[in-house]
């Protein structure tokens, strides 16, 4: 089992080409080298900056100035989403549910 490396399969490639490509690939996104992102002081994963970015989007797609309220709106929604759903995990959790399977005690 390879562990922490990208593996490249293509029958045209050069075996030097894959190699330095794996190398590049993980020095870009690797764990030492990635960076977390923050709003407003907290670390923030994946989901919840494209999370962000496509809620930015939709409003700046229009052809009009979005006005701070709209903008604060937008915050406002991300966060109750994303406050709701980490407490919904946690709720799951400690009903024992694990992979959609209530946990069946003794």
């Amino acid at each position: 089992m390879v562990k922490n490396k990208i593996l490249i399969i293509s029958l045209d490639l050069d075996e030097d080409f894959k190699e330095s490509l794996s190398e590049f690939i993980s020095s870009v996104v690797g764990p030492n080298t990635l960076i977390p992102k923050k709003i407003n002081g907290s670390n923030i994963k994946a989901k919840e900056l494209i999370l962000f970015i496509q809620e930015y989007v939709k409003i700046l797609e229009s052809d009009e100035i979005p006005c701070a309220v709209s903008l604060i709106d937008v915050i406002t929604n991300i966060f109750y989403f994303l406050i709701l759903n980490h407490y919904l995990f946690i709720f799951l959790l400690i009903l024992g549910y694990s992979k959609g399977k209530p946990f069946v005690g003794n």
